[in-house]
């Protein structure tokens, strides 16, 4: 099993398409590289804790920025094939300087666009947020000029995926708190058209939409307060009663009847999988054979399943579960689709699964929470087929298996290993 040290080197020294990668994945090296280009940086740490990559095309990566005991974050893209219009655009893109410095950044010669909060390439409205007469008009179109929500400000940051979404909790001048999404055009119409498909028919057991606003690509949600169920795990504060109280609320999910969502593509889930087994040979040539194996072995599975059309979150897991005193609310429904209901218990448990060996999480722990999510939701919904869902299971943990890379984890390449053999051992045994 090689070391990631050593897993790096070789990914560099084989993709040759992206002249900036193995300077991209030095975050030291990137900082020096950045300050002998005249860059004036007040920059004392740089750490990556997130990472996009498309082999021969492009490689993102997110990096948190420490200064004089302040956190800023940021993020590099290396380009490919098509880096000088990349760069050419970039060059011509709006801007605003950050504390550390400038806002973009370019090495030219190694095709490396650099950006901090709030620049963003495809989240334009995050540049207005810095502003205090840009941040309340976007705000005064989300909430169509409500004035109890005058005064909005962002309270906390709560996930950033550079060009992809930010979230945010915002508090106006009256106190009142929302969520809100800042979207790419094409993630907000997709979440826009789940969500009045899903309010339309009073699903109450989701956050309540505040406000949008189409042309910043904008989604506010009324504050839940609470906890999410991976919060009260880490907290020790998790009760089997929580367990099953999230799953009769998902069951309740599986058997309503939202008019009008759309039904999941098998065929385009099958494609997603030869792409992460694409990618995993690709970052560890000596697991190509295993991964495509059984990214045939889902397409195939998949190709012959008869189709189930009923409501599923489409991305469930703990994070995705606040819960506030016994009350359960399911959250981040973008993905939600027709599909099978055992693909929601089997992402569930796949993350438990990914969360067991990344994060040591207790095997007697994850053995509870499986066996009480299970017989609590057949206590509500009846008996479900323990073969099938072992196989979604399977499923759902070959999409994570690009996560550790993705995470930049210490020891992602045993860490991929690890989850590759215990999706064999869910589908091919």
């Amino acid at each position: 099993m090689c070391s990631a040290t050593t897993a790096v080197a070789d990914l560099v020294r084989r993709d040759r398409n992206i002249p900036g990668l193995g300077l991209l994945l030095d975050s030291a090296a990137l900082l020096d590289a950045l300050n002998c280009r005249g860059y004036a940086l007040n920059v004392e740490a740089i750490s990556p804790n997130y990472l996009r990559y498309k082999a021969g095309m492009n490689c993102l990566v997110r990096y948190e920025l420490s200064m004089a005991g302040k956190l800023v974050t940021g993020y590099a893209k290396a380009h490919g094939a098509d880096a000088d219009a990349k760069l050419s655009k970039a060059i011509e893109r709006p801007m605003v300087d950050g504390v550390s410095g400038p806002g973009r950044m370019i090495l030219a010669g190694q095709k490396i666009i650099v950006s901090t909060f709030p620049n963003d390439a495809k989240l334009p409205s995050l540049l207005r947020l810095g502003d205090d007469s840009f941040r309340h008009r976007i705000f005064g179109r989300v909430f169509d000029q409500d004035p109890n929500w005058h005064g909005t400000r962002i309270t906390r940051v709560l996930n950033y995926k550079p060009e992809r979404r930010f979230v945010a909790r915002i508090t106006a001048a009256n106190g009142a708190s929302a969520l809100t999404k800042f979207y790419t055009n094409s993630g907000f119409l997709k979440a826009r058209g789940v969500s009045r498909k899903l309010y339309g028919d009073k699903w109450y057991r989701a956050p309540q939409i505040a406000g949008m606003s189409k042309k910043h690509a904008v989604i506010a949600y009324h504050w839940l307060e609470g906890s999410s169920l991976r919060d009260l795990l880490n907290e020790r504060a998790m009760s089997k009663s929580d367990i099953a109280s999230m799953a009769i609320v998902l069951a309740e999910f599986h058997a309503s009847k939202p008019r009008g969502l759309v039904e999941q593509d098998l065929s385009v889930q099958a494609r997603r999988l030869k792409a992460i087994g694409d990618q995993v040979g690709w970052l560890l040539p000596h697991l190509k054979q295993r991964a495509t194996i059984l990214a045939t072995e889902f397409a195939e599975w998949l190709g012959n399943l008869k189709f189930t059309a009923r409501p599923i979150h489409g991305d469930f897991y703990d994070k995705q579960v606040v819960v506030n005193d016994g009350e359960v609310i399911l959250i981040d429904l973008d993905a939600v689709a027709l599909g099978n209901p055992l693909a929601d218990l089997g992402s569930y448990v796949a993350h438990l699964y990914r969360h067991q060996v990344s994060d040591g999480l207790n095997g007697e722990e994850v053995e509870m929470q499986q066996k009480t999510l299970v017989s609590s939701y057949e206590s509500a919904a009846g008996k479900i087929n323990a073969a099938q869902l072992k196989k979604y299971t399977g499923l759902s943990l070959f999409s994570l298996l690009h996560h550790p890379f993705r995470d930049w984890s210490d020891d992602w390449p045993e860490q991929t290993e690890k989850l590759l053999e215990r999706v064999e051992s869910l589908f091919l045994c």
